[in-house]
């Protein structure tokens, strides 16, 4: 293991634990793909919290402050529709 590999602690609100090998390097994505492959979980629907913050997409890990060995929270949130609903009523509304 390099300098660069850590492991994380992903603590799912509703399900089991698990550990994610990344790098420092690697984008909040790609943990997210990462986590999507253990738990079937769709990254558009993955919220992770570190350190009382949302981490964001295309930020690195490294970026993030994340470290080897810490503690990560997923928490899944529904993706709604609401704004193609919202779409498709002001078509109706406005011919």
């Amino acid at each position: 293991m390099s300098a660069n590999d850590i492991e994380l602690k992903v603590k799912v609100m509703d399900g089991d634990d698990l550990v994610v090998k990344c790098e420092l390097t690697d984008t909040v994505k790609v943990l997210k793909e990462r986590i999507e492959k253990e738990t079937s979980i769709p990254v558009n629907e993955q919220k992770l919290i570190y350190r009382g913050r949302m981490l964001t997409n295309d930020k690195t890990l490294s970026e993030s402050s994340l470290e080897d060995h810490c503690a990560i929270f997923l928490v899944k949130q529904k993706v709604c529709c609401s704004n193609h609903l919202m779409t498709s009523s002001r078509k109706r509304m406005n011919p």
